[in-house]
């Protein structure tokens, strides 16, 4: 659950955990969840992960 840890500093570690295994539980994406509880937009998701995948000294 790699897109989770890019989560975490967004929704904090007990959000983002709760979500994570809702997400396994129900077999359904993580970003699916997401958009479906209203805790942030696919596109939100995407972007937060997006940054949390660049070195620090790379960021955006």
């Amino acid at each position: 659950m790699a897109v989770a840890t890019a989560l975490v500093p967004r929704l904090g570690y007990a959000q983002v955990s709760k979500l994570a295994r809702q997400s396994v539980r129900e077999g359904r994406s993580l970003l699916a969840i997401l958009a479906e509880s209203g805790v942030m937009t696919e596109a939100q998701a995407m972007a937060a992960i997006e940054q949390a995948s660049y070195p620090v000294f790379e960021q955006r």
